[in-house]
């Protein structure tokens, strides 16, 4: 096996827009990538989801049961995007 170093991904001047919302009370956290209408979801493991455009693409995340699947001291209530 050869292991190859890729380049550092650099940040661009359009940065995508993140918008989380999450509920401390509920425990979950949903991060929207566009506001493309969602046309499917998918449950890919128990308690996470990805929502598709009409075309396949991810345009949302569902999590939930956050504070089992997000690494330990994540706080929901303080969480934001970057």
């Amino acid at each position: 096996m050869t292991l190859v170093s890729l380049p550092t991904p650099t940040l661009v001047t359009a940065r995508l827009r993140l918008r989380p919302f999450t509920d401390a009370d509920a425990d979950a956290l949903y991060v929207r990538f566009a506001e493309t209408p969602v046309s499917e979801s998918e449950e890919v493991r128990p308690g996470i989801v990805l929502d598709f455009d009409a075309e396949g693409r991810i345009v949302a995340v569902e999590i939930l049961d956050a504070s089992e699947h997000l690494a330990k001291g994540t706080d929901l209530a303080t969480l934001s995007a970057a």
